[in-house]
C-alpha cells in the first residue's frame, strides 16, 4: 500500500534524482498507457475498420482509411511529445538506476528494473514494427489497399494489445517501485 508519509520523506531534502526520475518515469507511463487504451477504443476503430464481407456475410474486410489517419495524425501532434521522446529517454535513464538513496539493492530498485525492462521491449515494438507500419498505413493509397496492406492493419491491430498490456505492466510495475520508496528513508 502507498505511504504518504514515506514519499512525502523520499521527496524531501534528502530525495536523490533517482526518486524523482521515478516519478517523472511512473507518471509519464501512466499517461501513455491511458492515452494508449483510449486511442486502442477510439481513435484506432476511425482507422481502420471491419466490415462485413461481401463475398461471405460470415467473414470481415478489413478497411484502412488512410486519409483519416493522416489527418489525425498522433504521432506527430501527440505521441512524439508523451512518449516517443520522454517515455523512452526515462525508461532508457530507468534502465541505468544502480541505487536508492546510496543502496544498491532495495526492492524499489527491483520494481523498477522490472518495469524499464519491460517498458524497453514495448518501446522497441513501438520503433521497429508500430511506427514503420504506421506510416505505410498513412501513405497506402486507394490502389495499395491490396491484402498485404489488410495484413498490416489487422497485425497493427491485434499486437496493439499487447503492446498496451505490456505498457499497462510497466506502468503497475513502476507503482510498485514507489510503493517500496518509504522504506528507502529508513
Amino acid at each position: 500500500m502507498f505511504n504518504a508519509t514515506g514519499f512525502l520523506q523520499a521527496l524531501g531534502t534528502s530525495a536523490t534524482w533517482e526518486v524523482y526520475s521515478l516519478w517523472m518515469y511512473t507518471l509519464n507511463l501512466g499517461i501513455a498507457f491511458g492515452a494508449g487504451y483510449y486511442e486502442n477504443q477510439v481513435v484506432v476503430p476511425l482507422w481502420i475498420k471491419f466490415e462485413r464481407s461481401s463475398k461471405n456475410d460470415k467473414m470481415y474486410d478489413v478497411v484502412v482509411d488512410s486519409a483519416e489517419m493522416r489527418r489525425m495524425d498522433p504521432g506527430r501532434k501527440f505521441w512524439a511529445f508523451v512518449s516517443t521522446i520522454p517515455l523512452t529517454a526515462l525508461t532508457i535513464t530507468q534502465l541505468f538506476t544502480k541505487r536508492f538513496n546510496g543502496r544498491h539493492e532495495s526492492a524499489a530498485l527491483t520494481w523498477l528494473k522490472i518495469s524499464s525492462t519491460i517498458s524497453c521491449i514495448e518501446r522497441a515494438m513501438t520503433f521497429t514494427f508500430f511506427i514503420p507500419n504506421a506510416i505505410k498505413l498513412m501513405n497506402a493509397e486507394m490502389s495499395d489497399k491490396d491484402d498485404s496492406t489488410k495484413q498490416i492493419a489487422l497485425r497493427w491491430t491485434r499486437l496493439n494489445y499487447a503492446r498496451l498490456l505490456l505498457s499497462g505492466l510497466a506502468w503497475i510495475t513502476a507503482m510498485k517501485a514507489l510503493t517500496t520508496v518509504d522504506s528507502l528513508s529508513q
